[in-house]
């Protein structure tokens, strides 16, 4: 199996990981509007919020072709119901522990913050160990890889002041297929959407073909940036050489964003040119 179709089905277990908190999420999104939401920072009179225990049990396993951990920080927004929001990266691991991390953050639940007794919405930092744990299932006869838990997460909550006084909650998902008719909805950079800032670019690795007929050049790939921070449907749109494509979308899958800004208060997904250089040397 590719490293490319790996990446895909990876995104495609935190979608319906996502989708099994569904209900709690689309009441969420319901409730939130494009207003722009007061956010407190910590301070006299502020009771921070507190992580209320979540049963991770069922996306645990150990039965696992290939183990491997990340350590990651994320911002997040707790709102006065105590659900999270505008989720992002601050220390990312650059592996697939980070789509976990955020499977598992947008998953945790919170006792609110509250202002002199009154629940308000607050900026945290949450720190988490994520241990992954890869394992293959078959179903229609072909078998796929699929990431999975191997131990609860462990998870630290702390002050994040980094957040302006007022936000919008991002509530604009990626299709499952961004490059459909639905990724015309995606806003496009510019006009008050900033572009995704780098905060991980992990460079790309030479195939053993490319670096025996020392290909050099620029493999240019289109990448969709979701509200997240994350990389999807990562193309190939300049080719340099089939192998050499390969490593040039692993690389990308890597990368992480702080996620397009709209007006500088909502995340938002957009899409990205990425050029990939290789040089011998």
């Amino acid at each position: 199996m590719s490293k490319r179709t790996t990446f895909c089905i990876a995104f495609a277990v935190f979608m319906l990981s996502l989708a099994s908190n569904a209900s709690a999420q689309s009441t969420a999104q319901e409730s939130s509007s494009k207003s722009p939401v007061s956010v407190f920072k910590s301070g006299p009179g502020i009771a921070p919020p507190a992580l209320t225990h979540v049963d991770f049990s069922a996306d645990i396993s150990n039965s696992c072709e290939r183990k491997f951990s990340g350590h990651v920080e994320l911002s997040l927004v707790v709102d006065a119901k105590g659900v999270p929001h505008n989720i992002m990266f601050v220390k990312p691991a650059a592996n697939d522990a980070d789509r976990l991390a955020v499977v598992v953050a947008s998953i945790d639940r919170f006792t609110p913050a509250t202002n002199s007794g009154s629940p308000v919405a607050v900026g945290q930092l949450l720190e988490m160990k994520v241990e992954v744990c890869v394992v293959k299932m078959t179903q229609d006869g072909q078998t796929h890889e699929y990431l999975k838990l191997r131990v609860e997460p462990t998870q630290k909550l702390k002050p994040y002041d980094g957040y302006p006084s007022d936000v919008v909650f991002a509530r604009q998902l990626l299709p499952s297929n961004p490059r459909s008719a639905l990724a015309g909805r995606i806003p496009k950079i510019g006009g008050g959407v900033s572009a995704p800032v780098p905060l991980a670019t992990p460079e790309a690795e030479y195939s053993e073909v490319g670096r025996h007929k020392q290909i050099q050049g620029i493999c240019i790939v289109s990448v969709f940036v979701d509200s997240f921070g994350l990389p999807r449907d990562a193309v190939v749109t300049q080719t340099l050489e089939p192998t050499m494509d390969e490593k040039a979308l692993e690389a990308v899958y890597r990368y992480r964003f702080k996620p397009a800004m709209k007006n500088k208060l909502e995340p938002v997904p957009v899409m990205i040119t990425v050029e990939v250089n290789f040089r011998l040397g």
